[in-house]
This record gives structure tokens, sequence and C-alpha cells, in this order.
């Protein structure tokens, strides 16, 4: 394929081709160690909502693009939500192939953990029966780079999650500042001050985001985002302008179906934090039905 062109050119082009296949083979999820799965047990709420019959969650995680190392940790962290709280049972699956309609009947919430390209990873009748499940009642948590997919691949998808990945101005290494949209909301009582910080890669939605068609639950807080651009200086992949809202977790409707969506999840360390699992936690209490909250689109 390269035959006409100059032998340095070639060189470069098949590093350029090879180094992010070679770099995404080299990343390997956590090893669940007896430490962690300690630091997930103790991060759990000692209170939840008594589900009001049995609830079963379906977890889809596997990666077709990027992978999270912490995947496996926040996979860990569903099942102790699981087995210490029963607020559910879990059943995990990678296998797109199987989700149909049929199969689909038995679950009643799908989650999505941190599976970026999921696009790639659901094709034909199987996104149909994906997306119906949730038309049509089922419903729908994402965790994190559960946003990174769909876009014109399938953008129905991404429609149905309320925005997709276009880049982490608030990267994984940065403590930023957080604010409580909805302070009444009781899948926000985890955070009891309005505003705070907290290090964790969040991501800019774009695509099908549109403020009208959520109720956001927690925001970056736009007095004090240190990424805010100031007057003079001109916005760019690591500084933004609050024209608009950078919403971090929200709720919203599907047809039949709830949608609860946060951003945490980047890091393994996120899973350790009593806050963020209770506040992950209610909102899948709230997507089964088991929590009551108020949505109100637009807010």
């Amino acid at each position: 394929m390269f035959k006409n062109l100059p032998n340095a050119l070639c060189v470069f082009l098949l590093i350029a081709l090879v180094t992010p296949a070679l770099a995404q083979k080299k990343r390997k999820l956590m090893e669940i160690t007896p430490e962690i799965r300690k630091k997930l047990k103790k991060a759990l709420p000692s209170e939840v909502a008594k589900p009001k019959a049995k609830r079963k969650v379906l977890v889809f995680s596997k990666s077709s693009g990027f992978l999270h190392t912490s995947t496996s940790v926040g996979n860990e962290l569903l099942k102790l939500m699981a087995s210490e709280t029963g607020a559910f049972e879990i059943t995990i699956n990678e296998d797109p192939s199987t989700y149909t309609d049929e199969y689909l009947k038995q679950f009643d919430c799908i989650v999505v953990n941190n599976a970026t390209y999921i696009d790639k990873a659901f094709k034909g009748t199987s996104r149909e029966a994906f997306l119906n499940f949730i038309k049509n009642g089922g419903n729908y948590v994402g965790i994190h780079a559960a946003s990174d997919g769909g876009k014109k691949a399938w953008p129905e998808y991404s429609e149905m999650v309320g925005g997709q990945f276009d880049g982490h101005p608030w990267n994984a290494a940065g403590k930023w500042a957080m604010e409580v949209n909805d302070t009444a909301n009781p899948i926000n009582k985890p955070f009891p001050e309005k505003l705070f910080i907290f290090q964790d890669e969040i991501y800019r939605q774009s695509g099908p985001y549109k403020k009208s068609a959520m109720h956001t639950l927690l925001k970056i807080d736009p007095v004090n985002d240190p990424l805010k651009v100031k007057e003079g200086e001109q916005p760019s992949k690591k500084k933004v302008t609050h024209h608009r809202e950078y919403p971090i977790s929200w709720i919203k409707d599907y047809g039949k179906g709830k949608v609860f969506y946060t951003c945490f999840g980047h890091r393994a360390e996120t899973y350790y934090v009593p806050k963020i699992v209770d506040h992950m936690l209610r909102g899948i209490q709230w997507s089964l039905g088991d929590l009551e909250a108020e949505m109100i689109l637009g807010k």
C-alpha cells in the first residue's frame, strides 16, 4: 500500500498506524485484590431504598476503543452493590449478539460501564433490541465512557444517552470545581454542599446534547472553573467558554424508559469515595423505580 511513497514516509505511516494498537494491547483491566474489594465495600452506603420488587440489572462493559483499566473496579462495585445492599441482582454479559428482545425481557435495567465505542460492538438487530428495551419501559444507566460511543455511527444511542463525548478538558489529573444543580433531588443527597471540588475526568458533551432534554443533577461550576476562558483569551481544547452548561450527571427519559448518566468513573479511586458511590446507587435505584425523584426536563 505504500510502494510509491518515500521510505521515511512509509516508516512514519506504519508507526502511526501500529502505535495506537500496541498501546491499547498493553492496557489491562485492574486486578481486583482483597484491598480493592475492602475499599469498595467500605464505600457502600449503609441505607438504600427498599426495592419494590425483585430487580435484575444487566451490565455491559466491553470496550471497542480506549480501555479504561478501572472498568473492572466499576464492575466489582456493581457486584458488591447487588450482594451487599440487596438493591438488585446483577448479570454481566459482554456478548452483544445475545442482546435480543427475548433475552432482555428478564431485566429491568441495562448498565453500560465504561464501554467505549459501543457502536462497534452492537450491530443490526442487537442495536434495535437494546434501544427498544429502553423505549418500551426498560431503563438505562451510563457510567463515564458510556457516552463515548454511538455518535455518527449510532446516533440513536447518543440521543438516548443525552450527549456524546467531545473531549475532556477537565482531565483525570485535575481537581475540578463542581456544583450541585438540584439540591433537593434525592439522587444528590450525598452532596451536602452546593459547591465542591473533586478529582476525576469529566467529559464535554456535544452532538444531541440539549439542556432542555435532561434534568441536570451535577455540573461544572461555571463561576469557579479554572478552565474558564478569561477576557481576551481564546477557547481551546483546554479552555472553555461558559456560554452553556457542562453537565456531569443527569436524568432524562427515552420513550417509556428512564435514563441516568454520570461522568464519574474514569479513575479507580472514584469508586472508593462514599458520596460518589451513593450517588451512583441512587441513580440506579431511581431508574429502577425504587427511589422517588422528580424529573423536570430543562432544569
